[in-house]
């Protein structure tokens, strides 16, 4: 199964925040794990970018919702992170400040985007961090950064760590194949 959300963050026309994000995660898991023997398959996530922040939240709610959605936490074995800002980056600053003119310049309200939610320290990350740190001992995860993610944003230096791994590509290409075999 593959998950997306439309994160159109400079226009900020996204569909919802990661806590949204998240929980449309876990509905999609849901309905794509409904039987008993779909439920126990092991479940590896494989995140780019804010997709990591979205699956660490979804994973915290599916542990403390776990009538719900325990399957998803229970079932979980890996995750992997290529360019996720765990603590923010300060470039979603200046992100910020061009989708607010942006809203000027149409004449919307700038309202509460998804930069504000990734800025280097931000409450909403703080949070997932901190919720995820007690529960992130039952998974195998591996980190993937690069420069435009800053490395101690990119790592959370978990006990767990099976790899941190430095990698020479821009935001988009972090996660492709250079060749199709």
């Amino acid at each position: 199964m593959t998950f997306g959300y439309d994160a159109n963050v400079l226009t900020d026309t996204s569909n919802g925040r990661i806590a949204e994000f998240s929980e449309n995660l876990l509905g999609g898991l849901a309905g794509e794990r409904s039987q008993s023997w779909e439920k126990a398959r092991p479940l590896i996530f494989i995140c780019h970018s804010m997709g990591g922040i979205v699956v660490k939240r979804a994973l915290v709610v599916a542990h403390a919702r776990k009538r719900f959605h325990g399957s998803t936490g229970d079932a979980t074995r890996s995750i992997v992170f290529m360019a996720t800002p765990h603590r923010g980056s300060g470039k979603a600053y200046w992100g910020e400040m061009g989708r607010r003119l942006s809203s000027l310049l149409r004449g919307a309200p700038p309202g509460t985007s998804t930069l504000e939610e990734i800025r280097a320290f931000s409450a909403v990350l703080e949070d997932i961090n901190a919720d995820f740190t007690n529960i992130a001992s039952a998974y195998n995860l591996v980190w993937f950064y690069k420069t435009i993610v800053e490395k101690w944003s990119a790592i959370m230096e978990h006990v767990n760590e099976r790899n941190r791994i430095g990698v020479s590509a821009n935001h988009r290409d972090i996660g492709r194949f250079d060749k199709e075999d």
